[in-house]
């Protein structure tokens, strides 16, 4: 599979999101406050599904001694609210920026470049083969996971309905209550569980498109190590590598901002997800099954900044071993300019953290298990 082809899958996804999220497929009237309004669609659905669980959790519920269900109700009932900030976040502040970046994507898939051609080919294909691998494994493995995750309550409440919760506003005598429970929170679930998996594979797939540049660009940047390819081509190739590294930096700039929103909500509220699925362990083995989503999913959220960490390391080496005293004065200036952007920081920030790698899934993780220590002793 040739590079183009790969990013048109990645293309496709990140239009697909779009389109869909924002029912774009909804014909267009002549009303601009209609046509605009399309976009509000999904969270009003959002909004409403989650206020299902929370009025379970502060209306309905008439004790905590059922662990699993004060557990389930406040896993989804968050992860509803994390993920109507994110569809705001995502998809009515920053989407502009999301398709600037998309079309410097573009741009380096089909250039013909030299040296970064071939360098691309290798490196970002790669790259971009191995996000669309795990993004396909996160939305099918995920998927999986959802039936016996929204059958729990149908079988703990002897096949009533098939959360925990029931839709309020509808007497158990009516002849809604069995068919609007049994369809509709399943549906509910869902709607969730895929709306998460999407928009987490949209920062993941864009992250891995940095990591492969990333490792373009030092391959590329490693030919000027060699004396015969220096003064051979050595100005031309310096001056490419600066203007990729340059290139590349500001497009990370420009998701800076999403990404720094987007990490600190989807911490804060997987780290709360853990500790209901650690709390309610105790209590009933399935609650392993919604664990191990979050793990996973912690795990797939933490990876790209770290593999973005261990490339830019490799680049800062490979600057420095650029035969840089075999060079004019101006091109030993690029090369320290070049040397200088390095050692910025290029990974994902966010609040509380800093920057995003595999220690932020034991962050994560540790303050979940203290946090289900802590609610456990207090509570039972």
């Amino acid at each position: 599979m040739s590079l183009k082809e790969s990013h048109d899958k990645i293309k496709n996804y990140v239009q697909s999101y779009f389109y869909l999220y924002e029912m774009q497929f909804i014909p267009s009237v002549n009303c601009s406050a209609i046509d605009k309004g399309k976009a509000l669609v999904f969270p009003v659905i959002l909004t409403l599904l989650t206020s299902f669980t929370g009025w379970h959790l502060f209306f309905q519920m008439i004790s905590m001694e059922n662990l699993m269900d004060v557990a389930f109700n406040f896993n989804v009932t968050i992860a509803g609210i994390q993920t109507l900030i994110t569809y705001v976040t995502v998809n009515l502040i920053y989407k502009n920026d999301f398709f600037t970046v998309l079309d410097y994507f573009d741009y380096i898939t089909t250039s013909k470049a030299n040296y970064f051609a071939k360098a691309r080919m290798n490196h970002l294909q790669s790259s971009i083969s191995i996000s669309w691998k795990l993004v396909r494994l996160f939305f099918i493995g995920a998927s999986i996971l959802c039936l016996p995750l929204s059958l729990v309550g149908l079988i703990m409440l002897k096949f009533d309905t098939p959360l925990i919760y029931t839709v309020p506003g509808i007497p158990s005598d009516s002849m809604f209550y069995y068919p609007v429970n049994i369809i509709l929170e399943p549906i509910h679930f869902y709607y969730i569980m895929e709306s998460i998996i999407s928009m987490d594979s949209l920062f993941i797939m864009y992250l891995f498109y940095f990591r492969g540049e990333l490792y373009s660009i030092n391959s590329v940047a490693e030919l000027l190590t060699d004396k015969k390819t220096l003064d051979k081509d050595g100005e031309n190739i310096l001056l490419m590598v600066h203007t990729a590294h340059r290139n590349t930096l500001n497009q990370l700039s420009i998701l800076s901002n999403v990404m720094w929103h987007f990490y600190w909500q989807k911490f804060f509220v997987v780290c709360l997800c853990m500790c209901g699925s650690i709390f309610v362990i105790n209590q009933d083995i399935f609650g392993v099954v919604p664990l191990a989503f979050t793990v996973f999913q912690l795990g797939l959220l933490c990876m790209p900044g770290q593999l973005i960490d261990e490339c830019s390391e490799v680049l800062k080496d490979t600057f420095y071993m650029i035969l840089w005293y075999d060079m004019k004065l101006k091109y030993q200036k690029s090369l320290l300019l070049m040397m200088i952007g390095a050692q910025k920081s290029i990974r994902p920030e966010t609040l509380g953290i800093g920057e995003i790698s595999i220690y932020t899934f034991v962050q994560v993780a540790k303050a979940a298990v203290s946090y289900a220590a802590f609610a456990y002793a207090v509570l039972i």
